[in-house]
């Protein structure tokens, strides 16, 4: 190949690649072979892994190709000044630039080299449609590698590969690994990334260039045959992937696919060039995070957005349709809470911006962004900054502006400044409106509108001031406060017009919503019942959730009846007032019969203990109210009570028709994602519900599932408002407080830990200075105890299976018995193992669910908690045959919430003077021994204590008078203090036991006989029976 004259261009890379040891061993699976042959047939090229260098990440000949078709000048120049090194030198200053702009900087705006414009990519313009621009385009080189070698610090120990690795032009932008008969799951590929790709070589600690965050490759995908997931970024152990599915009857996954492969869908849709290049040049794009992101360590500062495939597909799939139907149409996209919907607003703003009708021209003059949520509207205003475009070509329109600007303004500005997207807030919008649809000089102006709607407005809805302007004054008086029904009445009472398109963004539409906006199933016939109206496109709550980009905003709802009678419950197990009482002072009343001021210290109470310490004290709550004077009443309410209480701790706000809830300190800097729980004293109507209860489930570091009160609808309803958007949808529901010591007791008897593995695990989890890797050590026994337990059984199904199917061949009888028996124990005892691993997690489950509400006041059962939850994890890799790694970001969210609780509580006790827990970490409230069950108690009570007319709070009674007796004795209560590194011996202990016995029974006798034998003291000794039954002071 020659360059611009007579120099023969030097392609190779600048060092040998290392010689490839693994490539000989290595073989096309039958996946990457046919992600191959589709690419080959469809526009991309197949490289060499030895024409890649290494050093740079680049590959050369592809680089060198496109700027010597692409610029006639560049080259002679650099030529002129070192002909010898013209392309070395051209490498390596597109290898700087890369290092320090990012790859995807460079692909797009290129670099200078003396004082030459260097371009080394052509996107699609949508803006420019001369012959050049196209004729650049075609010349874009796409190419894939397979099996590269990929580090030029590669030595005996250390050879890592990719099986694919995507370049545009020479700069590597992607890389893929796929399942194989060695590594048949997809969890196989994602530890792979996480084991073998690590970001810098394990040795010398360099960084890896082609894996470098930014500087080279942008996403990695692993595929399966039924799954696909990305990662923007390569950190080793602690790589995160997520899924990039089609979705599957609503929920997560891929559809079946007679045709192929399930997730063919990858290399023909996503990877097709001209949907490659669209992706690079208009979709991808770095974001940085706020203050509150950066104080987790564990996350990065910095992201590379990439559409999930549900975003690329809405957007793709509009454009082509307005481009079809032109202006003047409506669109209902139903996108909401876990779907990505800011991002997927500002893709749609900038591509429907930019689209042109065959001819040419631009579809719609201006573009109008409006949200009726502050915090979404700037939100929105970074995030239509980041693509492509610049800030000269997005205008933001405040409401002073808007208010007094005129259409000669307004038309001057779209015109001359070449705005393409005004932003503007519900206040700014209704004068926006009106100047578009009445004024002369925009007849000829087309529009596009694009509505999202909050569930949580700050203001007057953002339809209801779209009926300010479309509606007479008349048509207001007769339409209900419903945003929705605003919307709907707006638009049936004006005609629609030609030159204003309409995007709805909502994540629950009414159905008259869809009757407006939707799309029949076939667009050919008319509405009926068999053709039914359906948004545009639709990302379902349910795949949200489980594609884990949403957190489940059911797991942890309540209904104060519950609460209540739980709290209750627990009072009677324990018959001592503990923090259940604190919550929930009037346990024995209707929800329907508190008044305010006692809803007001419950969520008052509740949020002190139970949320105020979660994200590091940055916790935020919501109470929803029926009206605006019920939140005022609220609010005074609120203030009083915490004015009388002396409470420093929180803080309340009135917001329309809630009360914002708070820490003092964060109460300025409120975020919805900040918001942990939500307090409901309001009937929800339509799907109000959905809307409102789904917000709160916005993915946050150190955000967990957030806890919902409601004090005013029944869980019936709330399942079934649910049930349409998420039919999956299930209500965590626990009627004994006792449950969870019986679920304790089933952990025991499996014996599968001891109680030191907990201990041990429960220090290092609320260590700070311990790693993750020292709490894999403390369940590493427990593991191996699983798995030597479990495969022994799964080897003696497998021979007695053989042994069963060789008797019976042979009419062996008794050794067909025999065979079935040996199969029959095997599998039971089998299924005790699965029955063990599904308990730890409906333990740990359950207890979070009950400790909201309930203070069991015992350390151990959280110790056993946290320590369930990890080992439920590390058995579920375990069973997938996959080595013990990192824990996942929500383990990570989860112990980082614990830590901050146990810390928040410890200091609330110590403050009073009362110290939480001793050296050991064990309650001072009762370090020697758990609470157990009555249930277990008693069972263990009854052949000892044996009686006809004994009851079954007899002999608990008695249980806890000898307990009681026992710790009077300083020297017992000190050793079983120190029982664990100490333990009594049994016999010794049993000898104090027979002399307390001995001396409780004297001592009973002797009162016995004095009440007995004296009228006078029986009847004082009633009063005072009668006095503390009645709850009443000593008198």
């Amino acid at each position: 190949m020659r360059a611009t004259g007579e120099l023969e261009l030097n392609l190779m890379p600048t060092q040998n690649s290392p010689p490839n040891i693994a490539m000989d061993k290595v073989q096309k699976t039958a996946l990457q072979q046919v992600i191959i042959d589709h690419l080959l047939s469809h526009g991309w090229q197949k490289g060499k892994a030895e024409l890649y260098d290494p050093v740079l990440a680049l590959y050369p000949e592809d680089l060198i190709g496109f700027i010597r078709e692409c610029h006639s000048q560049p080259l002679p120049k650099l030529i002129q000044d070192a002909p010898d090194q013209a392309v070395q030198i051209l490498l390596r200053r597109a290898a700087e630039e890369m290092d320090q702009r990012g790859a995807l900087e460079v692909l797009r705006h290129g670099f200078k080299e003396q004082e030459n414009d260097i371009s080394l990519c052509q996107f699609h313009s949508y803006q420019e449609f001369h012959s050049g621009t196209l004729a650049r385009y075609k010349k874009n080189r796409l190419r894939v590698v397979p099996n590269l070698s990929y580090s030029p610090y590669t030595h005996e120990d250390y050879i890592p590969y990719l099986d694919l690795v995507f370049f545009v032009n020479g700069v590597p932008v992607a890389t893929l690994k796929a399942t194989s008969e060695s590594q048949p799951s997809l969890s196989a590929i994602i530890r792979q990334y996480q084991r073998d790709c690590p970001p810098h070589d394990p040795r010398m600690g360099h960084e890896e260039p082609l894996l470098a965050f930014r500087k080279r490759a942008l996403v990695h995908f692993a595929v399966s045959q039924e799954e696909v997931w990305v990662s923007t970024r390569l950190q080793g152990l602690a790589t995160h992937f997520t899924p990039f599915n089609q979705g599957h009857k609503g929920g997560a996954g891929n559809p079946p696919n007679p045709a192929g492969y399930p997730t063919d869908y990858l290399w023909q849709k996503i990877f097709e060039c001209d949907t490659w290049l669209d992706l690079l040049g208009q979709f991808i794009h770095f974001e940085r995070k706020n203050a509150a992101w950066k104080e987790e360590k564990e996350f990065p500062s910095e992201t590379l957005v990439f559409p999930r495939f549900h975003q690329w597909e809405m957007v793709t799939q509009l454009a082509g349709a307005v481009r079809q139907e032109g202006p003047g149409q409506q669109y209902l996209i139903q996108h909401g809470a876990g779907s990505g919907q800011r991002y997927s607003i500002a893709w749609t703003a900038h591509h429907v911006a930019a689209l042109a009708d065959r001819k040419h021209q631009k579809i719609f003059t201006g573009v109008i962004v409006v949200t009726d949520c502050h915090e979404f509207h700037a939100q929105l205003q970074n995030t239509l900054y980041s693509p492509k475009y610049e800030r000269k070509q997005i205008y933001r329109l405040t409401q002073e502006i808007a208010q007094n600007c005129q259409a000669e303004w307004l038309a001057a500005t779209l015109a001359a400044a070449g705005i393409h997207i005004i932003t503007v807030t519900p206040q700014a919008f209704p004068s926006v409106l009106a100047l578009i649809q009445n004024q002369v000089i925009f007849k000829e102006h087309t529009f596009a509108v694009i509505a999202h709607q909050a569930p949580f407005p700050t203001s007057r809805s953002l339809f209801s001031r779209l009926g300010e302007v479309l509606l007479s004054e008349s048509a207001q008086k007769e339409i209900t406060t419903n945003t929705e029904d605003l919307l709907i009445t707006s638009l049936t009472n004006s005609p629609p017009s030609p030159h204003i398109s309409y995007f709805l963004f909502t994540a629950a539409p009414q159905e008259k919503t869809l009757a407006l906006f939707g799309q029949p199933t076939s667009p050919a016939l008319p509405f009926s019942d068999n053709n039914q109206p359906e948004p545009f496109h639709h990302y379902t709550l349910q795949q949200a959730i489980e594609e884990g980009f949403m957190l489940n905003p059911l797991k942890r709802y309540m209904t104060y009846v519950t609460a209540a009678r739980l709290a209750q419950q627990q009072l009677s197990l324990n018959q001592e007032e503990n923090l259940s009482c604190r919550i929930f002072p009037w346990m024995g009343q209707s929800p329907d019969n508190l008044n305010i001021v006692q809803k007001a210290e419950i969520i008052t109470e509740h949020f002190r203990h139970q949320v105020v310490h979660l994200m590091n004290g940055q916790a935020k709550a919501i109470l929803t109210t029926h009206s605006c004077q019920a939140a005022q009443r609220y609010q005074r309410t609120f203030e009083r009570y915490i004015a009388a209480q002396q409470y420093q701790d929180v803080q309340t706000l009135t917001n329309d028709h809630q009360v914002i809830i708070g820490a003092h300190k964060h109460q300025a800097k409120f975020s919805s994602s900040q918001l942990c729980a939500l307090y409901i004293d309001k009937k929800f109507t339509g799907t109000d519900c959905v809307q409102t209860l789904s917000h709160l489930g916005e993915i946050h570091p150190g955000k967990e599932a957030p806890f919902i009160l409601d004090f005013a609808n029944p869980a019936e309803q709330v399942l079934h408002a649910f049930r349409p958007y998420h039919p999956a949808a299930e209500i965590f529901s626990v009627s004994d407080p006792k449950l969870i010591y019986q679920l304790q007791s089933y952990l025991d008897e499996a014996r599968i830990y001891n109680w030191q593995d907990v201990e041990s695990f429960a220090a290092a989890f609320f260590d700070t200075e311990q790693t993750t890797e020292r709490l894999n050590y403390h369940c590493q026994s427990a593991v191996e105890r699983f798995r030597e337990q479990y495969q022994e059984n799964i080897k003696i199904i497998q021979t007695a299976q053989q042994a069963k199917q060789e008797a019976t061949a042979a009419g062996d009888r008794i050794r067909r018995e025999n065979a079935c028996h040996s199969f029959k124990q095997a599998e039971e005892r089998k299924n005790a193992l699965d029955r063990f691993k599904e308990n730890l997690l409906s333990f740990a489950d359950c207890y979070e669910h009950l400790s909201q509400i309930l203070d069991y006041g015992n350390q151990e059962l959280e110790k056993l908690n946290v320590y369930a939850r990890h080992l439920y994890s590390l058995l579920g890799e375990m069973q997938q045959s996959e080595a013990i790694d990192s824990p996942p970001r929500e383990f990570i969210s989860y112990r980082l919430n614990k830590i901050c609780e146990r810390t928040f509580k410890a200091a609330r006790q110590e403050s009073l003077g009362e110290p939480a827990y001793n050296t050991t970490g064990e309650s001072r409230a009762n370090p020697w021994r758990k609470e157990a069950s009555c249930s277990l108690l008693i069972n263990r009570l009854k052949p000892l204590l044996a009686g006809e007319y004994l009851s079954d709070r007899d002999r608990l009674n008695y249980l806890h008078a000898i307990k009681d007796k026992l710790l009077e004795n300083p020297a017992l209560a000190a050793q079983l203090e120190d029982q664990r590194p100490n333990p009594i011996p049994s016999s010794d202990f049993s000898q104090i036991v027979q002399h307390t016995v001995m001396e409780n029974l004297k001592n009973h006798h002797e009162m016995a006989a004095q009440l007995l034998h004296d009228e006078g003291m029986v009847k004082d000794f009633s009063r005072l029976l009668l006095d503390l039954l009645s709850n009443q002071p000593e008198q």
